[in-house]
């Protein structure tokens, strides 16, 4: 019995080294699978985050050029004072208005070009992702009223005689929007694995 013992052991431990092996390898490839997966993953979500991100910077900066840079300032001080030279001249004030309404309307359409790339990231982004990007697009959506309100406030009322509320809802929406912003920010980078 002692010599069975001997001459099978070794047959034994072979066959169990070999399944242990198996075993091994095939937990090894299931664990390279699950990193290539999760880095094809991470970047994809790189790639239509940096997008999305350098979209959304050149949106504000164009837009914010569009109403408060040289040109716009030069061209509504013009309008301005044509308003000044002849106040009862109601063509200056159309035009200053129609000034702000086209400013407006930009604004809105690049709001339309980001909501269809937002759709793109909610499709890539985290679950966490999805719920900083619902209160930034309703942010973003009380940001463009209250800007409509502070044009529209700016075009017709006398100089100087501003309603302050619709100015600090504006400001107040503006500093919110900035922090969800930074938040986004934040999980996009704990989602690629840069924290």
């Amino acid at each position: 019995m002692s010599e069975f013992l001997i001459k099978y052991t070794g047959y034994v431990l072979f066959i169990l080294g070999a399944i242990y092996s198996l075993i091994k390898i095939r937990y090894e490839i299931n664990k390279r699978k699950e990193y290539e997966n999760l880095a094809s993953i991470r970047d994809k979500r790189f790639i239509i985050y940096r997008s999305f991100l350098s979209n959304l910077d050149l949106m504000n900066s164009e837009l914010y050029n569009k109403q408060y840079g040289e040109e716009s300032m030069k061209k509504i001080f013009a309008l301005f004072e044509e308003v000044k030279i002849n106040p009862y001249n109601l063509s200056g004030y159309y035009n200053v208005m129609q000034f702000q309404a086209e400013i407006l309307f930009e604004w809105m359409r690049k709001y339309n070009k980001y909501l269809d790339e937002l759709n793109e990231l909610r499709l890539v982004g985290s679950l966490e992702i999805l719920s900083i990007l619902d209160d930034y697009q309703n942010k973003s959506k009380e940001f463009l009223e209250a800007n409509a309100k502070n044009i529209f406030m700016h075009t017709t009322s006398v100089p100087g005689n501003f309603d302050m509320s619709v100015l600090q809802s504006y400001t107040d929406n503006l500093m919110e929007l900035n922090n969800i912003r930074r938040k986004l920010e934040l999980q996009m980078r704990k989602d690629i694995g840069n924290e």
